[in-house]
């Protein structure tokens, strides 16, 4: 068996560089030789590049990182043709993907060595890949609106002025989302959702955004699907016509319990494929990364494309 590991050396406020030292010691207590392993760095620009040569030479690849690196090692794996094993350390500011496969709980509660031995022994489950304007690949969620509208400051600003670290994100995100929380969807913003024969349309005039989710948990935890499958080739879509109803999901994250009861209190409707028509003025997020180049062709479609082999916890 060879595993590699594709490390972001700035993420968690540069916990991608611990991890590197902590994986050779970690790797041969379970006994591999160093020719079953390889440890990488990310190069700026070039990550799904790498995780698709990785991929072609590795029958597991381990993306340490947040849901960006996870994405990007993605990509590379399912257009390399090969699909090896896929797991996750998650070190980022939000670490959706690995919430949703327990892997997050896991490496708060383990560590490097938890994560490793879960990825040598443990099992795995297929994850729905989808594709956006047939140019981009998305795992997790879409929107457009609000958040996306906070994005697209917050990583303007990041690369004016570093964070440093994932607390260091959050804060910053809060301080930029209540300075945009009276935005709303810009012009005629029309979504329709198929499903089987079945077709919904939805006007979103005035709203504040819509998600597209594939995963239950949404922006570092929040629950806003409870009962999303990421395997299933289904979508679920929520619109938010309201502030109110969008801070709600922040309001009860504390609580398991609470969390579920306000997501599915929230109005989804279920797609297996959705084309969206955005006006200009908007903004667009894939995976907590800013995509707004793509509403210029004022019209986001997304469609099921495939799958991959994600490591879970058992």
């Amino acid at each position: 068996m060879k595993i590699a590991f594709l490390i972001n050396p700035v993420s968690g406020g540069r916990q991608g560089i611990k991890i590197h030292a902590q994986l050779a010691q970690t790797l041969k207590k379970f006994s591999l030789s160093p020719d079953q392993f390889q440890i990488v760095f990310t190069e700026k620009g070039e990550a799904v590049s790498q995780a698709l040569r990785l991929a072609r030479e590795s029958e597991i690849l381990v993306a340490v990182g947040g849901d960006g690196t996870a994405i990007e090692t993605i990509t590379g794996a399912y257009r390399s043709g090969r699909l090896p094993r896929v797991g996750l350390i998650p070190i980022g500011t939000g670490n959706d993907l690995a919430r949703s496969v327990h892997l997050y709980e896991l490496f708060k509660k383990e560590g490097v060595e938890g994560c490793v031995r879960q990825f040598l022994h443990g099992t795995y489950t297929p994850l729905d890949i989808w594709q956006v304007n047939k140019k981009e690949l998305m795992t997790n969620y879409l929107s457009i609106g609000l958040d996306a509208a906070i994005l697209h400051s917050f990583h303007w600003q990041r690369t004016k002025f570093p964070f440093c670290s994932a607390s260091g994100n959050k804060v910053a995100l809060a301080c930029i989302g209540l300075s945009r929380l009276a935005r709303r969807l810009q012009g005629k913003v029309d979504v329709t959702c198929w499903s089987d024969a079945v077709k919904k349309a939805l006007s979103l005039h005035g709203h504040r955004l819509v998600i597209i989710s594939n995963l239950p948990f949404y922006a570092g935890g929040t629950m806003l699907a409870p009962t999303a499958s990421f395997c299933d080739g289904v979508l679920e879509v929520t619109p938010f016509v309201n502030v109110i109803s969008a801070l709600g999901l922040f309001a009860f994250q504390p609580s398991l319990r609470l969390r579920s009861w306000y997501g599915n209190k929230l109005e989804h409707f279920k797609a297996k494929r959705v084309e969206i028509e955005v006006p200009e003025g908007n903004f667009l997020q894939i995976d907590g990364e800013d995509k707004t180049h793509l509403l210029q062709e004022k019209k986001v479609e997304i469609e099921y494309s495939g799958q991959i082999f994600l490591l879970k916890e058992n």
